[in-house]
């Protein structure tokens, strides 16, 4: 059956079979078809909780943190066991940056989250602590935080290719998930 076919059973079509063909479009990069698609869905209307977009936006912000600081607590604790192995006082490794550079966002995503929930009013470690290999997380980051004064001294002398995140544009890029999922439901 083509599409034309197709189209005049678009609006019997249930949800999964919908989402399949526009799949199967996007795939093809058809865009009428999928805006064919998107046109013929039957509309449905919800009733949500007022706080429904402030709770999801947080969701979404709790768990990108969550995840960029488990990447980095992972990160770290990976590049600091190999720099570890093949330590040569002679001659510096250079994915000893690397490692600092994990380390150095683990601490922004750390900050910009607590600075985050402050804004919202919200305990940061209450959301946090239900995530998966949190405790990870804060085994690293209690190294980061112990030994954070040498790691900015290093840092400083970054190239601007390489140089780190800040605190401010990590919070920035949170405010705008935020704002991309809260909205739509306000």
């Amino acid at each position: 059956m083509n599409t034309t076919q197709l189209a005049k059973h678009y609006d019997t079509l249930t949800a999964d079979e919908r989402v399949s063909l526009m799949v199967a479009a996007h795939k093809r990069r058809d865009s009428a078809e999928i805006d064919r698609l998107e046109q013929a869905a039957p509309k449905a209307l919800y009733w949500v909780r007022h706080d429904c977009g402030i709770r999801r936006g947080l969701v979404a912000v709790l768990q990108h943190s969550h995840a960029e600081q488990l990447v980095c607590a992972l990160g770290f604790q990976w590049m600091y066991a190999f720099c570890l192995e093949s330590f040569d006082d002679a001659t510096p490794d250079p994915r000893w940056l690397t490692m600092d550079l994990f380390a150095w966002r683990l601490h922004v995503h750390r900050e910009a989250w607590r600075l985050f929930s402050d804004e919202h009013d919200v305990d940061p470690d209450t959301l946090m602590e239900g995530q998966p290999g949190h405790n990870l997380v804060e085994l690293f980051a209690d190294q980061v935080d112990r030994s954070f004064e040498a790691l900015q001294e290093r840092l400083a002398d970054c190239e601007p290719d390489t140089e780190p995140p800040t605190v401010d544009e990590t919070i920035d890029s949170y405010r705008t998930l935020f704002s991309e999922i809260a909205n739509p439901w306000s």
